[in-house]
């Protein structure tokens, strides 16, 4: 069970990555959270998204890999996507008896 914990474990590979300084490597993880909470619009993310997939690429760890490691992750967003989407006010896409799923 703890195999498929990948979260925080090193994986050793030869690359650009993996040489440089981990007080740059912290910066780093700490601009891009300090980006993804201080606005919310389509470029940024789109942005934040391209630095995450050459982050990715330039670090030669296999992407098959990274997807174990944030597999939970992606279950915690999912469940936060559907709680937000059925219980916030607005304009009214979708009504099913007591669920409505709103555009905002």
């Amino acid at each position: 069970m703890l195999k498929d914990v990948t979260i925080g474990q090193y994986y050793s590979e030869k690359s650009v990555i993996h040489e440089l300084d981990p007080r740059v490597k912290i910066r780093a993880v700490l601009a891009v959270i300090i980006l993804s909470l201080l606005d919310r619009n389509i470029y940024l993310f789109g942005l934040l998204t391209i630095v995450f997939l050459a982050t990715v690429i330039m670090s030669n760890v296999p992407f098959k890999h990274i997807l174990k490691g944030m597999k939970g992750v992606i279950i915690f967003i999912l469940i936060c996507s559907l709680i937000n989407a059925f219980t916030t006010y607005g304009e009214v896409l979708v009504h099913m008896g007591l669920f409505k799923i709103t555009r905002e």
